[in-house]
């Protein structure tokens, strides 16, 4: 036996190299020259079981705390025609788990358990799997150049923006044709005289004599103020009305602008398949918005105009 299937069956049982029973049968000498002392043989044995493999058993770990027999054999044969037969017996005898507590022989189970479990991989988070993506369909484009003019002009006309803008102009007009009509003036005047006067006589040096009079003027007088024909005062009040109403104008095409294209972005978000619903019912919610601020300024043109173009109606859509 070597020096390390000695050891190592020393480390896994001291009993069980004592308890082994060791049993060399020599075989028969084939040759003369074959008879040799005893201790020669045993050295030859020795010798042989050197160069034969180790057993399983002595590797590290073979004899893990459990009873086992192992009967080995080994043949040489030699270079000067001798055949040595070797036979071998091993007995194991767990004294460690014969002598230790019911406790101590759960935790071992236990630990053996864990270390023959793998240990579990380490979950790798998988990324989520994305949606099938939706088609987009191509969005309806309902706004053109002629439609937007369409509702801004009913918009203004139903501000009357246009009519107050013509009566202003009426106004400067008549105020620069008042130069032909001249300023007429009118008065008139009466005169009342009276006098007195001293007038002696000789039987009444004391006397008096009074005298009177009265005289009607009639006056009239026509002006004819030729500058307002170029400018009136009239008109500087008159362009600042010409600007109000133009900023109002101006105000109200862009409210109406605004609301026109917020409807046409509100309605393409909604119309998407492919959007979340939140969007869907935002965009919903913005499509109404927007239809209920442009039937307001246009005064119901909105609403027959989307009647006739789409087939919506807008009473219902609200």
């Amino acid at each position: 036996m070597t020096h390390r299937a000695r050891s190592e069956v020393r480390f896994s049982s001291p009993l069980a190299l004592a308890a082994a029973l060791v049993a060399l049968l020599r075989a028969a000498p084939v040759h003369a020259a074959s008879t040799l002392p005893d201790d020669d043989w045993s050295f030859q044995a020795a010798a042989d079981l050197d160069d034969a493999m180790a057993h399983e058993l002595w590797s590290d770990g073979a004899s893990g705390g459990s009873l086992w027999v192992s009967l080995q054999a080994s043949f040489v044969r030699r270079d000067e025609g001798r055949n040595d037969l070797g036979v071998m017996v091993l007995v194991g005898v767990p004294i460690e788990r014969i002598s230790e507590s019911a406790d101590a022989r759960r935790a071992r189970a236990r630990l053996a358990k864990v270390a023959a479990d793998p240990a579990p991989s380490p979950e790798v988070p998988q990324a989520p799997t994305p949606p099938p993506e939706v088609p987009r369909v191509a969005p309806a484009l309902l706004i053109s150049p002629a439609v937007a003019r369409a509702v801004v002009s009913a918009a203004i006309e139903h501000a009357r923006l246009e009519e107050h803008v013509a009566r202003i102009d009426r106004v400067a007009s008549r105020a620069r044709a008042s130069a032909l009509l001249p300023e007429l003036r009118l008065r008139v005047t009466r005169l009342l005289d009276e006098a007195r006067a001293l007038a002696p006589t000789e039987y009444d040096p004391e006397r008096v004599t009074a005298s009177g009079g009265s005289s009607l003027w009639l006056e009239a007088r026509a002006t004819f103020k030729l500058d307002r024909l170029v400018f009136a005062d009239e008109e500087v009040a008159l362009e600042r009305l010409r600007e109000e109403r133009a900023a109002a104008r101006h105000k109200l095409e862009a409210r109406v602008l605004d609301a026109l294209f917020a409807w046409q972005r509100a309605r393409v978000v909604r119309d998407d398949p492919a959007e979340d619903p939140e969007a869907r019912a935002r965009a919903e919610l913005a499509v109404m918005e927007a239809e209920a601020t442009l039937d307001v300024l246009t005064g119901g043109f909105w609403s027959r105009w989307k009647t006739s173009r789409l087939g919506e109606d807008a009473a219902t859509a609200r």
